[in-house]
């Protein structure tokens, strides 16, 4: 359900921080993942318990996904007739939520391309 606006069209804080988990959140848990696997890779080779690694790419892809809903949720709010060049706040979430939505697909597809092959290969090798 879309909130009241008033007439120029502000939001509230919760919902621009909506607006930049839908755009920055995805790209966030993939450097997250990035670098907490390569820390625990050496502990996963070492003591053999590579559920870590699986683990962390199955929630990493959990998150990165509901950024992704949430950038599509954001686009949602957004009416048709809302331009995304920018001349006002409005114009300006449609850009955001679009930009959010693929990047944030984007950066889903970049932690899946990761996954697979640790769940395929050794991580080890």
């Amino acid at each position: 359900m879309e909130k009241a606006r008033t007439h120029s069209g502000a939001r509230s804080a919760s919902e621009y921080a909506l607006q930049l988990i839908g755009f920055l959140g995805a790209p966030t848990v993939w450097a997250l993942e990035f670098i907490i696997s390569y820390a625990i890779t050496q502990h996963a080779c070492s003591t053999g318990q590579h559920w870590e690694l699986y683990l962390l790419s199955l929630i990493s892809g959990s998150l990165a996904g509901a950024a992704t809903f949430i950038a599509l949720r954001n686009l949602r709010l957004t009416s048709e007739k809302d331009s995304s060049d920018g001349g006002t706040p409005l114009d300006r979430t449609r850009f955001m939520a679009i930009s959010g939505l693929m990047i944030s697909a984007f950066f889903v597809m970049v932690i899946i391309a990761e996954a697979v092959p640790r769940f395929i290969l050794s991580p080890c090798d």
